[in-house]
């Protein structure tokens, strides 16, 4: 990540329950070049492909690979995800 320009500014171990089961993930804070700051969530593999809905606005939540990630803050360092039809 510092080859590309990125750097963590903060980590946090998350736990929760989730359908009945304890979930575990790591919430990342990265400073990104142009000064601004992006959360990634690193899931276990095991939640791979696994569906989820969000809890604030209900919609289909699906997380990016390694690739897609690297190619979209490559493409577009800035975008914001919103909620579907938002």
């Amino acid at each position: 990540m510092k080859q590309a320009g990125y750097r963590v500014v903060g980590k946090e171990l998350v736990e929760k329950q989730e359908n009945g089961r304890l979930v575990a993930s790591y919430h990342l804070r990265l400073a990104l070049p142009s000064g601004r700051e992006a959360e990634v969530i690193v899931r276990p593999e095991a939640e791979h492909g696994r569906t989820r809905r969000c809890e604030i606005f209900g919609d289909s939540l699906r997380g990016l690979g390694l690739r897609e990630l690297e190619e979209l803050l490559a493409r577009d360092p800035l975008r914001k995800f919103l909620p579907e039809g938002a």
